[in-house]
């Protein structure tokens, strides 16, 4: 994942009611579980909505545990394990509305963790995560180079460019009167 996925999936984050400091380590372990799934960034958009949701509404839904198994992650066997239960209870419990989001999430993401964990580590070792790396490192240092010049650009602007297009507007103007 590039970095700019990553920064844009913990503002959605927050967004979706995740404190700051859950944003890291929730974030590496869907990061993880979406590598190991072999998704990109999108996919990680969708495990992190489905959990948002859940975590928005309070309380665990049949619609995003759906969400997440369509993603590939056995979600219910997670929920089942920590319930203490086998798939048909978990299921039965969350019909019922009796599984709490602050008990779900957690579960779910320590599942992820367990099944998954180091996956996005693994990946950035492959080509194609060498790859995204050298150009999240590229990204970085064009940035610094333009936040470096952004004065001297900005004083050139404002000191020589402005100041000569106001000239040439007062020659054109002369030219005009002609």
């Amino acid at each position: 994942f590039e970095f700019t996925d990553l920064e844009r999936a913990s503002k959605r984050m927050q967004a979706l009611g995740f404190s700051a400091k859950e944003v890291i380590p929730t974030l590496r372990n869907v990061g993880d579980a979406a590598a190991g799934l072999g998704m990109n960034a999108e996919g990680m958009e969708r495990i992190i909505t489905a959990l948002g949701q859940m975590k928005a509404k309070g309380a665990v839904a049949g619609e995003e545990m759906r969400q997440l198994a369509e993603a590939g992650i056995p979600a219910w066997q997670m929920l089942a394990k920590t319930l203490e239960t086998d798939v048909a209870g978990a299921m039965k419990l969350v019909e019922q509305r009796a599984v709490d989001a602050s008990v779900a999430v957690p579960a779910l993401l320590a599942g992820m963790n367990a099944k998954f964990g180091g996956m996005m580590e693994a990946q950035s070792k492959t080509l194609l995560g060498m790859w995204s790396n050298f150009q999240d490192k590229l990204t970085a240092t064009l940035t610094d180079i333009g936040t470096a010049i952004a004065p001297i650009a900005k004083s050139l602007l404002d000191n020589v460019l402005m100041p000569m297009l106001d000239m040439a507007k007062g020659v054109a103007g002369a030219f005009a009167d002609l």
